[in-house]
């Protein structure tokens, strides 16, 4: 009697699901898919994040120079019209030539040409006469400055009505002096327009910090200064320069702000935008981008383990199916063969192994038969 080597599930060595073919080639693929994924969407994020960084700089940059430029044609504009004024004999000058002056700058509220001892030979206004009524001419530090030769541009100052304005003036060919004051009100009209985004603004500040005009009036009226505010240093110290950088507003947001000076003047023109707003688009393509990984690396990884399934994990179960009914004595057992290609080879070869089997089984019992 022949004895068969038992190959089936009873002496079958058996194996962790962690030590299983299955689970390494998941966990291989789900590696495999996740790193791909990740290192895609790192790229698609990293180069939206730098077009979204250099679309709101130009942006940025654009506002700025373009209120610098707005600002700094308003003051040419105002010191044009002094200095031609200026350049008239005091008898030329008539209420005419004040009144096309007034025409050509909306924002003067006052025009006064003086001697050179500071007294008043012209003078015309659209509210009230301050400066020509002003019994310190002489010592005043724009007439200094204009009689010394030099044009000025003063600060914003208050009217006793509370309303803002600057001085400017030149100097006159008989050695006298043209001053104008002009309403900072045009000023903040320049600031108010500038259109960054849902949270950008703009402001203008003198050499020294001081806020020349905010969209919030407040700020100028109460003599705000910058140097007073440790979280501007940064601002403050670029002040007639070009600069970019980040910093906490009034607001207490961060924000990313930029600087261009004004020709012609003291002033720097500042605009700022808050940080999560320059930023906005990246991260919400940060968070549908790591929604996308998982749900797409989860769909490949089921889709893959289908595929895995059926064209490997399954076959190689039959295999075994088969290897242990041949094991305990069914050497008629066959398998299907159902793929061309390496598991069907391994098919092919166990049905033509069960076969051999087969044949020498058949031969060794007639052996057995005939020697009885």
């Amino acid at each position: 009697m022949i004895k068969m080597l038992t190959l089936g599930n009873k002496n079958s060595p058996t194996f962790g699901w962690r030590r299983s073919m299955r689970w390494r080639l998941m966990v291989t693929l789900g590696v495999v898919i996740v790193i791909t994924l990740l290192g895609i969407s790192i790229g698609v994020f990293t180069y939206i994040r730098q077009t979204e960084g250099r679309f709101w700089q130009d942006r940025q940059y654009e506002a700025t120079g373009l209120a610098a430029d707005v600002v700094s044609e308003f003051v040419e504009r105002q010191l044009q019209g002094l200095i031609l004024l200026g350049s008239l004999e005091s008898d030329a000058v008539t209420s005419q030539v004040t009144d096309n002056l007034f025409q050509q700058g909306p924002g003067l509220l006052e025009i006064v040409r003086l001697d050179e001892k500071g007294t008043v030979l012209a003078s015309a206004y659209q509210d009230k006469p301050l400066l020509a009524n002003l019994f310190t001419v002489p010592q005043s530090v724009w007439f200094l400055e204009s009689q010394a030769g030099r044009q000025y541009l003063g600060e914003i100052e208050l009217s006793p009505a509370g309303e803002p304005y600057l001085i400017i003036s030149v100097p006159a060919s008989d050695n006298g002096v043209v001053v104008a004051r002009l309403s900072a009100s045009v000023l903040w009209q320049v600031v108010s327009k500038l259109q960054l985004g849902e949270t950008g603004q703009a402001y203008l500040v003198n050499r020294d910090g001081l806020i020349v005009a905010h969209t919030n009036k407040d700020y100028v009226e109460t003599y705000t200064s910058l140097r007073d505010k440790p979280n501007f240093a940064n601002l403050v110290a670029a002040l007639g320069s070009e600069w970019r950088g980040l910093y906490v507003n009034f607001d207490g947001k961060q924000v990313e702000g930029a600087t261009s000076p004004i020709a012609g003047s003291q002033w720097t023109v500042v605009t700022e935008i808050a940080r999560s707003e320059k930023t906005a688009t990246s991260q919400t393509a940060l968070i549908m981008l790591g929604g996308g990984v998982v749900f797409v690396g989860l769909l490949l990884i089921l889709l893959t383990g289908v595929v895995l399934e059926r064209t490997i994990i399954r076959p190689l179960q039959q295999l075994q199916s088969a290897a242990d009914r041949v094991g305990q004595g069914d050497v008629q057992y066959r398998l299907e063969i159902t793929q061309q290609d390496e598991l069907g080879q391994v098919a092919a070869a166990f049905n033509q192994m069960t076969a051999q089997i087969q044949d020498g089984y058949d031969t060794l019992e007639n052996r057995v038969a005939e020697r009885t």
